[in-house]
């Protein structure tokens, strides 16, 4: 798998993630591909379709804070269109700005009933930090 995992950390009330990849992008962008597969779970972006484009940009008094600002924004515009994100695009990642650009796929409404609401970003348990093999990070979702 190239380095990079993704893993359900088993949170009694919540749903938590735990993150890692080679490089800190890759973290990012397996994060959100992590939190909207909980949403929407068997989803994939159709092949051959655009969706609506979004674009990003975020500051951040650090790593951490910026990492859940991305993962609050994504789901935030989701939210407020009743979409999925997918293909993300990270541009510019520094230690506490972002800019990146996704896709929007309204959910249709077959599969409303199957969607699992993700209300917020937790801070409890957030963590992004460099390892020997790459980056890591976990966070938790309040559901």
């Amino acid at each position: 798998m190239n380095g990079e995992q993704t893993l359900d950390i088993g949170h009694t009330a919540d749903f938590g993630i735990h993150v890692s990849g080679p490089t800190v992008e890759s973290v990012f962008t397996h994060a959100a591909e992590a939190m909207f597969a909980f949403m929407l779970e068997g989803w994939k972006p159709p092949e051959g379709v655009a969706g609506i484009p979004l674009h990003v940009e975020i500051c951040a008094s650090s790593p951490e804070e910026l990492f859940r600002e991305w993962l609050a924004e994504l789901l935030y515009h989701a939210s407020i269109r009743r979409a999925i994100a997918a293909r993300f695009r990270i541009t510019s990642l520094t230690g506490t700005r972002l800019s990146a650009d996704a896709e929007l796929f309204p959910i249709k409404p077959r599969d409303r009933r199957r969607t699992k609401e993700v209300k917020a970003v937790t801070w409890h348990g957030l963590r992004l930090e460099r390892n020997d093999d790459g980056w890591e990070a976990e966070v938790i979702f309040d559901t």
